[in-house]
């Protein structure tokens, strides 16, 4: 702000010329109904106790709005905040009775809804993601733990915890979790399941391959291989390309394109179909036939039970 001209000794008037400077500084420095300008590190009072302060500094050339007491309200129909240009990236768009919206690099990433948030693309979470309604992802899903309510839909769906669901599990990729995985509903996967710990499902299991520790589903049903390091038990059918465990397979028909090894006993109450070898270090329990597709692979599974 412009200098005022003044006296240091009370009683020595000013000169016409200066009384005239300070009323021409005056006018020309107001900030009013045609604008004003205020210097670098002038600060702007608002308040009786400098409550709320506007300056810019010339000190890293950055401007400030700071409050110092209450809140601080902003407030409009419609609020936008961006670059300086009014072409630039949008950060903030919030929108009265509408969504809230976050920008990365003017593409937006997130928008609040009447039931909840969109994110568009990817949701990497370094602790436990935990929804109470459907969680649905286009991109992939990445989380320390994952635990929803309803159900889980996504393009890919990562956990290094583990993942758990009300509803069902399903994923247009692969699932993969370094923990457990519960659903109360079925797991679907146009990729692999991979799991180092349990998995449990109320519903089916269908995947282009499973590997896991305990595999318990309605049914389970992959195009690819069934790897268990534990037991795979299903109340209904078992169907694979092959199908592996440490422990024992149990279901209602079990089937399999090519080999179906045990470690433990393989119980049935339905057919048992192979196509390929099988290895079985426990007993065979089967309700009804065992069809082995390979000659002499019969008569030698018969010979190891004794």
């Amino acid at each position: 702000m412009t200098t005022i001209v003044k006296r240091a000794t009370k009683g020595a008037p000013l000169t016409h010329d200066e009384v005239d400077a300070n009323f021409d500084n005056l006018n020309n420095d107001k900030i009013g109904a045609t604008g004003g300008t205020v210097n670098d590190d002038a600060i702007v009072n608002f308040g009786n106790s400098t409550d709320l302060q506007i300056y810019h500094t010339t000190t890293g050339n950055d401007g400030y709005i700071q409050n110092n007491t209450g809140e601080l309200y902003i407030r409009g129909d419609n609020i936008t905040l961006g670059a300086v240009d009014a072409t630039s990236p949008t950060f903030i768009t919030m929108d009265e009775n509408g969504a809230v919206e976050l920008f990365f690099n003017n593409s937006k990433k997130l928008a609040t809804t009447t039931d909840g948030i969109d994110v568009f693309g990817k949701v990497n979470a370094t602790d436990t993601l935990a929804i109470q309604g459907d969680l649905i992802a286009q991109g992939n899903l990445e989380a320390a733990g994952i635990s929803v309510t309803e159900g889980v839909t996504a393009a890919g769906t990562s956990a290094f915890g583990n993942i758990q669901a009300s509803g069902f599990i399903s994923a247009t990729g692969n699932i993969i979790t370094q923990g457990e995985l519960a659903t109360e509903g079925g797991l679907t996967s146009d990729g692999d399941v991979q799991i180092n710990a349990n998995a449990v499902a109320t519903g089916s299991v269908t995947a282009t391959s499973f590997i896991g520790g305990n595999i318990s589903a309605t049914t389970v049903t992959t195009t690819g291989d069934i790897t268990s390091g534990s037991n795979v038990i299903a109340t209904g059918s078992v169907t694979s390309d092959s199908i592996a465990a440490n422990g024992s397979i149990s279901g209602g028909a079990i089937s399999s394109t090519g080999a179906i090894t045990s470690g433990g006993g393989i119980n049935s109450v339905g057919d048992v179909t192979v196509t390929g070898a099988l290895s079985v270090t426990d007993a065979e329990t089967t309700r009804s036939n065992l069809d082995v597709d390979r000659a002499g692979e019969a008569l030698a599974f018969s010979i190891a039970l004794g």
